[in-house]
């Protein structure tokens, strides 16, 4: 088992601070990237789990839909790393606060920033990702009180979710539906500093802070209805319609024992929190702001609405004997009149100057104002000062020419803009990610509206990981993993679907499988030609043909197959032929030499068997004929064509079929030649001729001696009806006497 401890270095880029917290599935690491330098959260898979696809599987996609998020109240989540002990990847490090540290506080304070939740949640459901964990611990603030929305453990991307399954509009209303619930119950929580114990609408009990249209927000969004229920732009909208207009938090600052003030507890690293708050990297320190923002609004408030009655109770009418030598009263009000003008005059120009600042935050003036920045920050600092002592002409001077100089900034930001797009598209060229992240995150800083400048800035935060994925991608190739190099490519176009070196390494490897392919179909196939499977072959040319439709080796390969088919029938053919002569199936052989010339129409020795065979069948067949019906030899010529057949047949090899055939025609020719003797009835009025015989005239009884045969007798009888008798004489049985009678008279 891998174990972690502090400093130790992974990927020789990130060096472990500090475990900040451990579950079921995953655990957290604070780290230092030494190349960026700067603090990132680690999440790791628990590594009991990491040979459990479905869990990798899992995490990897948490990660990319994460990942793919870009949104400025949204955490940022960088590289996956999965060729570590267990698969982990990088995110960004909030040092700060739960959103529960608003809690019971002013109403504006929290909803101004909650808006900016709704933002983030309505980002996510307009790509159709639900976050699905909505609750007050995955809602941090930073320091500057910015909102930001964290652990996409129990996200679910839609449209792959439903890839494989039949997406529908009430599915989606339904994942939405939870996720604003979730809102509703959170926004309860906040306001009221308590668990929402009941989500019944009809039994929930608000604070009376709250404004009637505020509880039927917060109903609305608990009770939510799949159908009628509002969007999350709907609620925000609503907000802004009551005056709450989205922005960041005001961290509340609480009191200790001894009155001293301190800020809200951390939920960051005390350590990392004492660094961020010694550094100056947003120009002005936010506690600092703070502190001197609250002390220049009560001094304004005591302004307008206190100093004016003290100074009217002191100037009210009241006698009092004065020093001759001390100035006129009325010198002294004018001098105070004076003082508060000039106070108003700083409050003005304070105003201004951090209305402008505000919205060059926005612009991330901390990433590109560089010393110029830096200078400005020290005036209005200077500024403070002279306000603190109560010079407030000299206070607004300064705010006023840190105004000016903020202008002056402001109208290079265009120039400081183009000046970093180039820059950082020079980086991507020539694949220097650290300089490609540093140019970008200026440049969405400047404008995070605009979608190219996001998708640059995605890919340089990707372009690490991405040459990781092609070195590896190419490692395989050349141990010609093809299958683990594709994957890889996919992997990575993941993480940029247009990176266009992946996909020209894609497109060449494609090409590689694709040959390979067709080289491994084309030697399966001559395999199988060589064992003379020539289906399977033909098969196997066929898809490689398929494969490669413009290449002519499928196609000669063919040919050869066919060419090789045939001279193996021949071959084959020959052989069955030559079988079937010598078992005398000549009647099989006629149709396998038939097959050979059809074949080849040329082949001698296919000619040459078909009319031996022809010869033969004919012959066979004549013989068998006589044998099958002996009626034939009975008939007139037939014996000298039988015994000419036998002459013909004995004139061969007597093999079995041939000598059987000729020892039973032998036989019945001479059952033919035998005579038998038959007898006559007649009644000797009657005059009876047999045809073949001759003619008998009159008798009784007679007996004759003829061949065996068909035969015809007639009797004629003058005033009778002649009568015709047709009998069969046959050599192996005795023949009943034959009666010839002429009586039917006429």
């Amino acid at each position: 088992m891998t174990v972690l401890y502090k400093d130790l270095i992974l990927k020789n880029r990130y060096q472990l601070v500090k475990c900040l917290g451990e579950g079921g599935l995953s655990f957290v690491w604070l780290a230092k990237d030494i190349k960026l330098e700067l603090f990132v959260a680690l999440k790791f898979l628990n590594e009991n789990l990491k040979h459990d696809l479905n869990y990798v599987k899992s995490f990897r996609n948490e990660w990319k839909i994460a990942h793919n998020l870009v949104h400025p109240n949204i955490i940022k989540v960088f590289e996956y790393h999965a060729d570590s002990f267990t698969p982990f990847y990088a995110m960004q490090y909030i040092d700060g606060y739960e959103i529960s540290v608003l809690s019971k506080g002013e109403l504006t304070n929290i909803i101004q920033p909650f808006s900016l939740v709704l933002g983030a949640i309505s980002y996510l459901h307009a790509q159709e990702i639900f976050h699905g964990d909505i609750k007050i611990n995955n809602i941090l603030l930073n320091q500057k009180g910015q909102p930001f929305l964290i652990d996409f453990g129990s996200s679910n991307n839609l449209l792959d979710h439903d890839a494989n399954q039949n997406k529908s509009n009430n599915r989606i209303s339904e994942y939405i539906s939870k996720d604003i619930h979730s809102l509703g119950v959170l926004f309860y929580e906040i306001i009221h500093g308590l668990p929402l114990k009941n989500d019944n609408k009809s039994k929930i009990i608000f604070d009376s802070r709250l404004s009637h249209e505020l509880k039927n927000i917060i109903k609305e969004m608990i009770n939510n209805s799949l159908v009628t229920g509002p969007q999350v732009s709907d609620i925000q909208s609503k907000f802004i319609e009551l005056g709450y207009k989205p922005s960041n938090a005001v961290i509340p600052i609480k009191k200790n024992d001894q009155g001293i003030s301190i800020e809200a507890i951390s939920f960051g690293d005390k350590d990392l929190q004492n660094y961020e708050d010694n550094k100056s990297t947003d120009g002005i320190p936010l506690k600092k702001f703070l502190i001197s923002f609250s002390m220049v609004i009560c001094i304004f408030l005591f302004v307008i609405f206190v100093l004016p009655n003290q100074i009217k109770s002191n100037t009210s009418p009241v006698k009092v004997e004065a020093p001759t030598n001390s100035p006129p009263i009325e010198d002294e009000t004018k001098n105070i009149e004076l003082l508060l003008q000039e106070r108003i005059q700083a409050d003005k120009a304070l105003a201004i100057f951090l209305s402008k600042v505000s919205y060059l935050r926005d612009k991330g003036i901390e990433k590109w104002g560089g010393n110029a920045y830096l200078s400005i920050n020290n005036i209005y600092q200077e500024g403070d000062n002279f306000y603190l002592q109560s010079i407030y002409k000299k206070a607004a001077e300064n705010y006023k020419f840190a105004s000016l100089e903020l202008d002056k900034l402001s109208n290079q930001m265009d120039q400081i803009l183009e000046n970093n797009v180039n820059n950082g598209l020079n980086a991507l060229k020539i694949d220097n990610f650290n300089d490609a992240i540093k140019y970008f995150d200026i440049v969405v800083s400047i404008e995070p509206e605009n979608n190219i400048y996001m998708n640059y800035y995605k890919r340089a935060l990707n372009l690490e990981e991405l040459l990781i994925f092609t070195a590896q991608g190419r490692a395989f190739e050349e141990d010609f993993k093809f299958e683990s190099a594709r994957d890889t490519y996919q992997i990575a176009l993941e993480l940029e679907n247009d990176y266009e070196p992946i996909l020209l390494l894609l497109e060449n490897l494609e090409n590689k499988i694709k040959r390979r392919d067709f080289e491994n179909k084309m030697s399966e196939g001559f395999v199988a030609l060589k064992r003379n499977n020539f289906e399977s072959a033909k098969a196997l040319f066929s898809n490689a043909r398929e494969m490669d439709s413009g290449s002519k080796e499928p196609h000669d390969a063919i040919l050869q197959v066919i060419e090789n088919e045939k001279d193996q029938k021949i071959i084959q053919l020959e052989k069955q032929g030559n079988n079937q002569e010598d078992q005398e199936l000549w009647e099989l052989a006629v149709i396998s030499y038939q097959e050979l010339l059809e074949l080849d129409s040329d082949l001698l020795f296919a000619k040459e068997g078909l009319e031996r065979s022809v010869t033969r069948e004919l012959l066979h067949r004549n013989i068998q004929n006589y044998i099958d019906d002996f009626d034939l030899l009975t008939e007139p010529g037939m014996i000298n064509k039988a015994t000419e057949s036998l002459f013909a047949a004995l004139k061969y090899d007597q093999k079995p079929r041939l000598f059987a055939q000729t020892s039973e025609l032998k036989r019945l020719l001479k059952l033919a030649n035998t005579p038998v003797s038959i007898s006559l009835v007649s009644d000797n009025l009657t005059d009876v001729t047999i045809f073949r015989i001759g003619k008998l005239y009159k008798f009784d009884n007679k007996k004759i001696v003829t061949l065996p045969g068909k035969y015809v007798g007639v009797g004629i009888r003058n005033g009778y009806r002649d009568v015709r008798v047709e009998f069969k004489v046959t050599p192996d049985q005795s023949v009943r006497p034959i009666v010839i009678i002429c009586k039917e008279e006429i």
